[in-house]
């Protein structure tokens, strides 16, 4: 028994030893925005964003108060250059194709001049009324580099009343000072 154990202790600690030194997998780094209520003005009021930058996608998640079963439209602006004024991607998902998410390099805060990415793995889904966009980074790639930070302000509303239902998050085309950096 006596030899069982001493050879046994030695084998133990190394393969602790080795599990201690192995590195960590990548972590992704996660930013929660919080948006306070706009009383009244909305019927589906962002009051969170949360943003998390993996090693290999870019989440983000919309959160509504009150809860609702489904916004209309739902837009996830990104900025990924911190020198450039205004965003270089926007995801964007509507309601009547509720799994499809179109990713769209753009220049500026609208569409026109927009350029539709071929992305098959980028989708959207409801979850516990949350809304949830999932884009692979090689989408996000410009001239062949996917962003190793980026900046997101979310933006909902109706298609029918704009200007009645829209709510930004942290602000009306404006981005947080932080950048999520991808794990």
């Amino acid at each position: 028994m006596k030899r069982l154990f001493t050879r046994l202790v030695p084998t133990l600690m190394l393969a602790l030893t080795a599990v201690m030194l192995a590195p960590a997998p990548a972590q992704a780094q996660v930013l929660t925005i919080s948006d306070p209520w706009d009383r009244g003005k909305f019927r589906a009021d962002i009051s969170a964003v949360k943003v998390t930058h993996g090693p290999k996608n870019l989440f983000v998640r919309m959160k509504f108060f009150p809860r609702v079963g489904n916004v209309n439209v739902t837009e996830a602006w990104i900025d990924t250059r911190a020198g450039n004024p205004g965003p270089e991607f926007v995801l964007s998902r509507n309601d009547l194709y509720p799994r499809f998410l179109g990713v769209y390099r753009v220049d500026r805060w609208d569409f026109k001049g927009s350029h539709a990415r071929d992305c098959e793995k980028a989708g959207a889904r409801i979850d516990d009324g949350d809304v949830l966009l999932q884009v692979p980074r090689s989408c996000l790639r410009i001239r062949g580099v996917a962003p190793h930070r980026v900046r997101v302000t979310a933006h909902a509303y109706d298609e029918q009343f704009v200007h009645r239902t829209e709510d930004w998050a942290p602000g009306e085309r404006h981005f947080g000072r932080r950048f999520v950096r991808a794990g």
